[in-house]
């Protein structure tokens, strides 16, 4: 995971990269263009990072109040743990999906033909439902 740890920071690095770029004045329309891109491109990965760090800081504080404190601080210390480790699990799951390769054809578009092929209404009712579906 310290490799995807080192992606992450990097990632995260560079969105501060593009906001310290994005305040700059003189940008022409196609640097903007793509600079936002970019960003808007990289935002989710850092949101969801950043709540996978919040995570770990409130598990590491739940241990520290295990150690500490009377019964009814364990109590809640022990609470706050397990949902600090499943919010981690959820995390660690979505940073995986969010930092998955990208297609190179997801930006394009796509022209879609549905046509009522023969077999009468029911075949054209079938169309309608398919293309309701893809809607």
């Amino acid at each position: 995971m310290s490799e995807k740890f080192s992606q992450l920071e990097s990632i995260a690095r560079r969105f501060d990269e593009i906001d310290a770029e994005l305040s700059q004045p003189g940008l022409t329309g196609n640097e903007l263009t793509s600079l936002t891109k970019e960003r808007a491109s990289i935002e989710s990965v850092v949101n969801a990072y950043a709540e996978y760090k919040a995570a770990l800081e409130a598990k590491s504080d739940a241990e520290e109040m295990l150690n500490e404190g009377d019964s009814e601080l364990r109590s809640l210390a022990k609470e706050e743990l397990e949902s600090a480790k499943l919010r981690i699990t959820e995390l660690e799951q979505k940073l995986t999906i969010l930092t998955l390769p990208k297609d190179p054809n997801d930006d394009k578009n796509v022209l879609l033909e549905i046509r009522a092929g023969t077999g009468g209404e029911e075949a054209a009712l079938f169309a309608s439902d398919l293309m309701r579906m893809y809607n």
